[in-house]
Order: C-alpha cells, then sequence, then structure tokens
C-alpha cells in the first residue's frame, strides 16, 4: 500500500493552507474583522453576553469575547482528535487567530473609543472592564492588545503550517479522513481436552431396532409418511 496520500489528499491540504492564509490576512488587514467570521463571531459574542448576564456585569462583558474564542477553539478540538480532520481543524485554528486579532484591536482600543460600535449606542466592552468600573487597567490595554495580536499570528501561523505539513504527519501519510480499519485477528482453535469423553458413537440399524420401529408404526405410535404419487 502506498505510504503517502494521493494527489487529490494533497490538494485538499494545500486548498486549507490557502484559506487558512487569506482568513489570516484578512485579520491583520482589517483589525481581526474578517466579512464572513465577524457575523459569526457577532452571534457568538451576544449570546456569550445573555447566558452570563446572572453573573456581575464585569464578567459578564467578559464572556462575550471569551465565548468568541471558546467555540472556535472547541470546534478545532473537534476536527483534530475526533473529526481526524486536520483540514478543518486548521481552519478553526485561523479563526481561533482571527478572534484573537479582533479582541486585540478592541483591547488597544479601549483608552480612545475610536472603533465603531456593532450596534448604535453599544458599549464599549473594554472600554468598561479596563475602565474606572472595572479594572482600572486602561493603562494596560495597549500592552494587552499587542500581546493577543501577536498570539493571533502564531495561531494562524500553526494554522498554515498544519495544513501544508499536513500529508507528512497525518496518521501515517494516510487521509485523515477516512478512518484506520484494524486488521481482523484470528481466532485460535481449542485443543481437544484429553480428559474429557469421547462423543457416543451413531448406533448402529439392528434387526432388533427395526422389528421395534415396525411394532410402533402397526400400533399408531409412529406415523410414517408417504409420498404421494401425481395423479396423470
Amino acid at each position: 500500500m502506498d505510504r503517502f496520500p494521493s494527489w487529490e489528499t494533497r490538494g485538499r491540504f494545500l486548498a486549507g493552507a490557502v484559506a487558512a492564509g487569506l482568513i489570516t490576512f484578512v485579520a491583520i488587514l482589517n483589525g481581526g474583522r474578517v466579512p464572513v467570521l465577524r457575523s459569526v463571531d457577532l452571534v457568538i459574542h451576544e449570546v456569550g453576553h445573555l447566558v452570563t448576564a446572572f453573573l456581575p456585569e464585569v464578567w459578564s462583558a467578559m464572556a462575550g469575547s471569551i465565548a468568541q474564542l471558546m467555540v472556535p477553539a472547541a470546534i478545532a478540538v473537534y476536527f483534530f482528535f475526533r473529526g481526524r480532520d486536520l483540514v478543518g481543524g486548521g481552519l478553526a485554528l485561523a479563526w481561533v487567530g482571527a478572534g484573537l486579532a479582533d479582541i486585540g484591536a478592541q483591547i488597544s482600543d479601549a483608552p480612545y473609543e475610536q472603533l465603531r460600535p456593532l450596534f448604535p449606542g453599544a458599549r464599549h466592552d473594554w472600554a468598561f472592564i479596563l475602565g474606572p468600573d472595572g479594572f482600572q487597567a486602561l493603562d494596560l490595554a495597549m500592552s494587552l492588545g499587542e500581546s493577543l495580536a501577536t498570539a493571533s499570528i502564531l495561531v494562524a501561523g500553526a494554522a498554515v503550517a498544519v495544513c501544508l505539513l499536513g500529508p507528512l504527519v497525518s496518521f501515517n501519510g494516510r487521509d485523515s479522513r477516512v478512518p484506520v480499519v484494524p486488521a481482523p485477528v484470528a481466532t485460535p482453535v481449542p485443543e481437544p481436552d484429553p480428559q474429557r469423553p469421547p462423543h457416543e458413537p451413531v448406533p448402529a440399524v439392528t434387526t432388533e431396532s427395526m422389528n421395534g420401529s415396525r411394532y410402533l408404526t402397526e400400533m399408531g405410535l409412529v406415523r410414517v409418511p408417504t409420498r404421494r404419487r401425481s395423479r396423470r
């Protein structure tokens, strides 16, 4: 069997690497806002706020950004370990990198609040979290934002590397989407037990047994099936 995957599988890994690189490029160019993923991130972000509405206001404000990272991270884990799909996991990892870039840009903008809010009149989450009503750490906004921006580049680079190196490291060169079927195991034949008595021999047909069967038949205790003759 060929140890390396087919050209179709290699092309799939290459297409995944190009898509992950494109997500990374657009995220860096637009401050983490990828057009298609941005709409999905917005829904996840708001759901994070709604689910944690019972928590203190500062933690509920942070929950939106946390959910924005946890959902694509969970998808990546599923593809890597359950779905055994490196391309799907790499694309989800690129999505995590885009989310890190987006949150980093929001944190860096917290002291200035120049980014356009998602909704008219909406509150700037990280300006509130790091502001006087939160952790009172607006002076750390730039360093935190730059750290997340660096982390986003590293995660996105890992996503591209996973897709590019996938054919070399994915499950001994097999297609990562195809499960490995174990070889059938031969069932051992049990050895005869010398202490076990042999099978009883089949009794031979004797004159006595034939006479006994005829007697039972004549008495009506045993019915002998007869073959019907076809009428012509």
